[in-house]
């Protein structure tokens, strides 16, 4: 199994959902892996030690140890590495990127470099940085001297644009990793990227619009049907209260300013529930596709094991 260390659960739900992802890169596309960096160093062993246990932050404060004393030692990328998949599980992307970039820095071997490029690529999409992880997979994916290295660059590519919801530039990326094999996986992967451009999405700025003339409508436009009934009779009460105060000629009565506040209160987040709802309703599509495309890559993948 390949060792790019992040395998086992993270603490945070949000970022365990960010890594679903990356825990399949890590099963199956990046390269031969992390060798064991303990083998011959106290520092090392205790760090694994921890590690093991649970207790990154203390991993990592070893590793640091490991590299205050042996700053010219041959295992420092790959201690780098190690140090970046500990921080990643505490959740610290910034000090994980420092060590990616660190252990890229400190690697002799060209086609090393080229893999630590796209574990440094992993942590990005992990982090949600997919800008930076589209540069960093571009850079290997056009220029490295390996093509083993640029197809799995590609497919890493591929998986930055599904969970970014740039299904075009996932489908290209996805059609060079593929390239060749005329795989019925291959052909499922793309056909289900294809119908990216069939999404049923709801317009944010439509079901706003919807709410501003009658609240509830942008809710039933959104699809939140149970939502909009309760919206409606919010809004319908406070503004039955209100007109009963204006038609009644309590203009300056306390009951208006109350009534006032209320209706301006439950319209506004109508608009802005709608809104909000909209939005929803577009993130879970896209996460439909994502997942069905994650478990057609799945399946082929186990088909070639």
């Amino acid at each position: 199994m390949n060792r790019i260390g992040l395998r086992h659960s993270i603490h945070s739900s949000v970022a365990r959902r960010a890594l679903a992802a990356i825990v399949f890169v890590a099963l199956w596309t990046v390269g031969p892996g992390v060798q064991s960096a303990s083998a011959g160093d106290a520092a090392l062993e205790m760090a694994e030690y921890l590690a093991d246990a649970g207790n990154y932050g203390a991993a990592v404060i070893e590793l640091k140890r490991f590299v205050c004393f042996n700053p010219q030692s041959p295992m420092l990328s790959e201690v780098y590495l190690r140090m970046s998949e500990l921080l990643a599980r505490e959740n610290d992307w910034a000090e994980a990127l420092a060590a990616a970039e660190k252990s890229i820095q400190s690697c002799d071997e060209d086609s090393v470099a080229d893999e630590r490029r796209i574990s440094k690529a992993v942590l990005q999409i992990a982090s949600r940085d997919y800008d930076y992880a589209e540069l960093e997979l571009l850079r290997v994916a056009h220029y490295s001297d390996y093509p083993a290295v640029r197809q799995r660059a590609c497919f890493v590519l591929g998986l930055c644009g599904l969970y970014a919801s740039r299904w075009d530039e996932s489908r290209e990326a996805f059609r060079i990793y593929f390239a060749g094999t005329n795989s019925a996986g291959a052909a499922a992967v793309d056909s289900l990227l294809e119908r990216s451009h069939r999404l049923e999405h709801k317009s944010p700025r439509a079901a706003r619009w919807l709410s501003t003339l009658a609240p509830g409508f942008g809710q039933l436009y959104a699809g939140a049907y149970w939502q909009a009934p309760m919206a409606m009779a919010i809004n319908f009460v406070t503004a039955r209260a209100l007109w009963s105060d204006l038609s009644g000629g309590q203009i300056a009565a306390p009951a208006l300013l109350v009534h006032w506040g209320l209706f301006e209160r439950y319209y506004r987040g109508a608009r802005a529930n709608a809104d909000r709802t909209a939005r929803l309703h577009n993130k879970r599509t896209d996460r439909a596709l994502a997942r069905d495309v994650r478990q057609r890559l799945e399946t082929e993948s186990g088909r070639t094991e």
